[in-house]
Parts: structure tokens; C-alpha cells; sequence
């Protein structure tokens, strides 16, 4: 593998990695490798897999300015333009793994982040009812990820 983008986050370890093989596609994963707070910090642990996330989703967008900056230029380079879209849907079909220790189980607001993709702000933990999450929706863009 080499190592394409990392990014160091609150308890988090965010990389995206390319396979090194001799075919001609070469797969990419995004991995988010955390060591979430632990204790009575829900709200902590959902904003921690949260910018996690989010981070991918800036890399990618970053991918896709650029294919469109290549597109739209003065002089469009078919190569580049060519290069650019690859490196997009390498990151927008890239694989996941989210991975650590999570310092919770059951219904937390982690587990429905990455599992039903977000967390309104009127949801609580059952096991901190009073306590306030986010005061806004966290989502994230990548589908519904597998409870391993």
C-alpha cells in the first residue's frame, strides 16, 4: 500500500491508502483508526467519528474541485482531465474501514452515525438521557456502514 492522504484528528487517525498492484486499477480505502473518549462523553465520541468522517468527505471534495478546475480551464488537457476523474472515483468508490476502540456499545449515537448515516439533535443515548448531543444533525455522505 502507499499512503495518499492522512489526517490527524481529536482521538482519531484518518488515512486513505492505494494498493500497490500490477493491474492497472488499483483499489483505494479510506481508514479511520480511533481511541474514542471514554466516561460520560457521548457528545465527545459522536463529534470524534463525526470530523473523522468529515475529513474524507474534504479529500474528495478536493478531488472533485480539481477534476472541475481541469475540466473548465483555458486549456483542458485531455490527460489531465482524464487523470482527475480517476483519482475522484477512486476516493468516491473507495472501501471503508472504521476502526478502534469505540468506548461505548449498544444504541449509541456513534453506532447510528455510522450505521444510519446521522444523528438528529433531539436523540439521546439511553444511557444519558438529559444529555444534549449536537445541537444541529451530524451526518455522514458514505451509506450505511456494517456493525462488525
Amino acid at each position: 500500500f502507499t499512503l495518499e492522504q492522512v489526517g490527524h484528528k481529536d482521538r482519531a487517525l484518518v488515512t486513505t491508502v492505494r494498493c500497490k498492484q500490477q493491474q492497472t486499477q488499483k483499489k483505494v480505502a479510506h481508514i479511520v483508526n480511533c481511541h474514542l473518549s471514554g466516561g460520560a462523553a457521548p457528545e465527545r465520541r459522536l463529534r470524534q467519528v463525526h470530523d473523522a468522517l468529515d475529513q474524507i468527505r474534504k479529500w474528495t471534495n478536493a478531488l472533485e474541485q480539481n477534476y472541475v478546475k481541469q475540466k473548465n480551464g483555458n486549456r483542458p488537457s485531455p490527460k489531465n482531465i482524464a487523470k482527475a476523474e480517476q483519482a475522484l472515483l477512486d476516493y468516491q468508490n473507495a472501501g471503508f474501514i472504521v476502526c478502534g476502540d469505540f468506548n461505548s456499545d449498544g444504541n449509541t449515537a456513534v453506532r447510528k452515525l455510522l450505521v444510519e448515516g446521522s444523528v438528529d439533535p433531539d436523540w439521546h443515548e439511553p444511557q444519558y438521557p438529559d444529555l444534549r448531543l449536537s445541537s444541529k444533525q451530524r451526518k455522514q455522505p458514505f451509506g450505511s456502514f456494517i456493525d462488525a
